[in-house]
């Protein structure tokens, strides 16, 4: 069977971010059947529509479901790799099932916080699997004990359901709230109407990043946007909302945390991320008490005009959330 892909320009599509107007076009793909001779399919006539799916990479693609699955290949492959890594516990084998773990995570748009002590013993691993030595194919059940088997298969079992279906793509978002850490205060602000919150809190640098995180997941439990823009000044902070986990364990148990109300029901997750310099962090004068009290003097006001010049905006994966929690695999630890 031959087939041919056309692509059809769409009409050009525009919204704005941050006052900013961005101009998206659709690309439309269109299946034609050109040729198909085949046993038992003489009658199929040249033209008909016909279901596109594919299997490439280990991915199965359904493109008029909109679906993007594991294969069945892929999914025993993966089971092999555990079965290995449990007869023969070695940081090796153990960071090739965690890897293939990440992949499907990735296919299936499933956040790797899910994964606590998964994460939590690749972070452990990180230094080895950087510089590895002797050890590095050498048996290790002291580490790779009972519980880490069990783990991992929780997170097989878990992972093997993993998809993406249906649109992926955001509507533009109807509000923009900046929100900035301190080791004092958390801040918010909504740029509509300028409503505001501060958050006393006790913090050092080295809790930065995990605050900057929590002034995004108050904001959306404050303001209770379903559609939003969130612009934050820590990029460690933005990518960790755009990847769904992070190199720090508190930050990934403040988004568990996020996903857990976002699976009630309670808040949603920002829209989109924007980082923005921190000469256009509009709520940087609320975590400063030394200047908290001129906030009304201007300081609200982005000194690079926000309103009208670009900071790039990405948009966050839908991500894939199991509606009953018992179904996470999260650290035993967190509960």
């Amino acid at each position: 069977m031959q087939v041919k892909w056309t692509h059809t320009r769409m009409p050009m599509r525009s919204h704005t971010i941050g006052g900013t107007t961005h101009n998206r076009c659709n690309i439309q793909r269109t299946r034609t059947v050109l040729h198909r001779n085949r046993p038992g399919h003489e009658s199929l006539d040249t033209g008909t529509p016909t279901s596109a799916r594919i299997e490439v990479l280990g991915l199965f693609i359904d493109l008029e479901l909109r679906l993007v699955r594991p294969t069945e290949a892929a999914i025993q492959d993966l089971r092999r790799t555990r079965s290995v890594f449990l007869s023969k516990p070695t940081p090796a084998n153990f960071s090739h099932f965690a890897g293939q773990v990440i992949w499907f995570s990735y296919i299936g748009g499933v956040p790797l916080c899910e994964f606590g002590e998964l994460m939590d013993l690749l972070r452990q691993q990180a230094r080895q699997m950087l510089h590895p030595t002797a050890a590095w194919h050498a048996e290790d059940p002291t580490t790779f004990n009972h519980r880490v088997q069990n783990m991992c298969d929780r997170v097989r079992n878990y992972i093997v359901l993993a998809k993406t279906e249906g649109r992926q793509d955001r509507q533009p978002p109807t509000a923009t709230i900046y929100t900035d850490a301190s080791t004092k205060y958390i801040a918010g602000i909504r740029q509509s109407d300028d409503a505001m919150f501060i958050v006393p809190i006790k913090g050092d640098h080295r809790t930065i990043q995990t605050a900057e995180l929590l002034g995004g997941i108050i904001a959306a439990i404050i303001f209770q946007e379903r559609n939003f823009l969130w612009a934050v000044d820590n990029t460690v902070a933005k990518f960790a909302m755009l990847k769904g986990h992070s190199a720090c364990r508190a930050a990934d148990r403040a988004l568990r945390l996020a996903l857990d109300l976002v699976r009630h029901g309670i808040i949603a997750l920002p829209s989109f991320v924007a980082w923005v310099p921190t000469a256009c962090m509009r709520a940087d004068a609320l975590t400063r008490p030394d200047i908290t009290p001129r906030i009304t003097s201007g300081l609200l006001t982005c000194e690079q005009n926000c309103d009208t010049k670009w900071h790039p905006a990405k948009a966050v994966p839908r991500w894939t959330t199991p509606k009953d929690t018992h179904t996470t695999p999260h650290n035993d630890a967190d509960h």
